[in-house]
This record gives C-alpha cells, sequence and structure tokens, in this order.
C-alpha cells in the first residue's frame, strides 16, 4: 500500500504527497477559495485521464504505432441526491491520430484497462477513522 498524506496549507488548500512528489489541491466555488490547485473532483478525474493515456500509449507501444499527438480530454458532471454531491458521469475522448482505424476497438479496450475505470466499476471499501489530539473527544 503506497502511503499519501494530505495535509491543510492554508484556507482551504491542501498539499498532497506521494513518494516525493506534490500536488496542491483547492475548492473552487468556496468563498475562502484561492485557486491554489485543481480541486479534489477535478484531481480525480485528471488521474482518470492519465491512467488512460497511460493505457493507450502502452498500446500504442505493443500494436507498433505512434503515440504522438496521444490526448485525452475529459469533462465530468456532479449529481446531488440526499444533500451529498457525487460525480455522476465521466466522458473521456481520446484523440490518438498515429492509431489507425482498423485498430481503435483494441484501443477503447485497452483505455478501459486502466485500473481507475476498474476502480469505478467496482468501488473499493472506504473505511475513515478521525483521531483528536491529547485531551479532546472520549476520555
Amino acid at each position: 500500500m503506497s502511503l499519501i498524506s494530505v495535509a491543510l496549507d492554508h484556507d482551504l488548500a491542501f498539499n498532497a504527497t506521494v513518494r516525493g512528489h506534490q500536488v496542491r489541491l483547492d475548492m473552487p466555488g468556496h468563498p475562502r477559495f484561492t485557486n491554489a490547485g485543481p480541486s479534489p473532483v477535478e484531481l480525480l478525474v485528471m488521474a482518470i485521464g492519465g491512467c488512460i493515456g497511460i493505457h493507450v500509449a502502452l498500446f500504442c507501444q505493443e500494436a507498433g504505432v505512434s503515440a504522438a499527438g496521444l490526448r485525452v480530454d475529459l469533462s465530468f458532471t456532479l449529481a446531488v441526491g440526499n444533500g451529498r454531491k457525487r460525480v455522476s458521469s465521466i466522458y473521456a475522448e481520446v484523440e490518438a491520430p498515429g492509431i489507425p482505424a482498423h485498430l481503435v476497438s483494441q484501443a477503447e479496450q485497452a483505455a478501459r484497462n486502466c485500473i481507475l475505470s476498474n476502480t469505478l466499476i467496482k468501488p473499493p471499501e472506504l473505511d475513515i477513522l478521525v483521531r483528536t489530539g491529547p485531551g479532546q473527544g472520549d476520555g
């Protein structure tokens, strides 16, 4: 399991760190938004795009075709139910000029093999534990 740490920087801006890499996150639309980075939802959709792109690029390598110009454009919609927001749909369009027409369905299958796509199909369990400082909470 990879340890990812997400720590408050200021207002609603956070720094996420994994394997020495850092990404800033912020919350647009909130009065304390400082535009310090993408929102967590945008980062999720960006990660899906990156995962799709990597799998299509790997397909290109295996098929012996060029991955030059490969780009994944994504959009998403939000839904509100029971007072809670969630991503209700994600649309990904892969621009892959080096893939010939007869390999498009195989490239699409490669894109669908992305670990994040598979995770959305069968969501993981999510356990959340909130720890308080000494002298806080029960006791």
